[in-house]
């Protein structure tokens, strides 16, 4: 490990201190016989070379702190001075022009800086030496996305990198989105929905739910269910339900394949809307809308109706259509996939989003920076590009970072491990 000082994808500052390659190896050798399975994530293995760093030279010793540095270095952890960044970001109370913004407390803490920007915007805008774990930002356009993220300020020296960023949109008040909503909800509301292993529960909102501070998951090409389930004052009724996602994000859900699903329950229990994110869905942040009425579903997702609730949802998709509207000239990939990961031949493919055309290098190193594998892509498209890895019989089995870089800059980082 031969050390360096540099920025890390997240926008922090690094420096990584050189211990040699014999020692780097050591600690790699024992977390990989030690402390890894075949099923280790990257924080995993974080854990398993600062463990196996500590068990050989000290918790506090230069090689330990060289360690986290190396992995913070790559965007994973804390640095060796263990100021941790803030986690838990959150958006609430959102307006046409303003928002609420949350983040969790870590300790230690004196204060926090944020940073926030609109999400096509190139620069970030700071609020310096905040007190509390929150802050209401004003002077906001109405339908835009917005990005923030926090730095936590430990002692009066010592600050933590900046956290993931948490992206929300104001609310339109123009053209954009009908509106929904049940007349009454005396008798029946939506009572929770479900997706992705978690269950929003909402209860009663007297006929319309604003979420959109919620950002769900969805991969394109993904098999997904809702679990639906109604809320009633009294004994059940029948109820209809309709399902639509705006997947190609212009506003509305009018276009084919927007109606994702529809289904009845005559009981209090959940049921089930199955459907699929169609591979062409636009990446980025947009809107699904649940309406529940009485009797039969309500296949309009506009207007009011008799009884009933209408929620919205913040979604975003990944893995489809480059939104270029949204991202602009930001050099990121939207994702970096490999297949097949376990690789237990010599082939395998790997796979990533561009926004911007040009070149893209991929790297496949160890966690002491020793570059294995290094293959170049000439002038790559915007969009999705897969190309076929070479060298992958060089690697012996274990576990291994791949990046993928656009002009010296990280734009997508996946885990690859060898197992033949």
């Amino acid at each position: 490990m031969n050390g360096g000082t540099g920025t890390n994808d997240k926008g922090s500052n690094y420096a990584v201190s050189g211990i040699g390659l014999a020692k780097a190896d050591q600690i790699i050798y024992r977390s990989q016989t030690v402390y890894l399975t075949p099923t280790s994530q990257y924080a995993d293995w974080r854990t398993a070379c600062i463990n196996g760093a500590t068990d050989l030279y000290g918790g506090a010793s230069p090689e330990a702190n060289a360690v986290k540095n190396a992995f913070y270095a790559v965007g994973i952890g804390t640095d060796s001075t263990g100021c941790e960044a803030p986690g838990g970001l959150t958006a609430i109370n959102i307006t046409t022009t303003s928002a609420t913004l949350k983040w969790s407390a870590p300790s230690p803490s004196i204060g926090y800086n944020l940073q926030w920007k609109v999400i096509t915007a190139p620069n970030w805008k700071t609020v310096s030496n905040l007190t509390t774990n929150s802050y209401n930002l004003t002077g906001l356009k109405p339908g835009f996305s917005y990005q923030f993220k926090v730095q936590n300020k430990c002692t009066g020296t010592t600050t933590s990198g900046y956290s993931e960023v948490y992206t929300f949109t104001t609310l339109s008040n123009g053209p954009g989105y009908c509106s929904s909503k049940g007349s009454s909800t005396s008798f029946e509301y939506i009572q929770s929905v479900g997706l992705k292993t978690r269950a929003y529960v909402s209860g009663n909102n007297n006929g319309y739910g604003n979420f959109l501070s919620i950002s769900i998951p969805l991969p394109a090409g993904s098999k997904d269910t809702l679990l639906l389930t109604p809320g009633f004052s009294g004994g059940a009724f029948t109820e209809g339900w309709s399902v639509f996602i705006d997947y190609n994000q212009d506003g509305d859900f009018a276009d084919a394949g927007e109606l994702v699903g529809t289904a009845t329950s005559t009981t209090t229990a959940a049921v089930r809307v199955a459907f699929t994110v169609p591979a062409s869905a636009l990446n980025g942040s947009t809107r699904l809308r649940v309406v529940m009425s009485y009797s039969t579903p309500n296949t309009n997702p506009c207007g009011a109706y008799a009884f009933g609730e209408t929620e919205d949802y913040g979604v975003k998709i990944t893995g489809g259509t480059v939104n270029i509207a949204e991202t602009g000239d930001a050099q990121e990939a939207t994702s970096l996939a490999v297949v097949p990961n376990p690789i237990k031949s010599s082939t395998a493919s790997a796979s990533f989003n561009l926004v911007k055309q040009g070149n893209v290098t991929i790297k496949v190193t160890d966690l002491s920076g020793r570059l294995f594998l290094s293959q170049d892509v000439r002038n790559a498209q915007v969009g999705k590009n897969t190309v076929a890895l070479s060298g992958l019989s060089k690697l012996n089995n274990g576990i291994f970072m791949m990046v993928a870089e656009q002009n010296g800059v990280i734009i997508g980082r996946s885990q690859l491990v060898i197992s033949r």
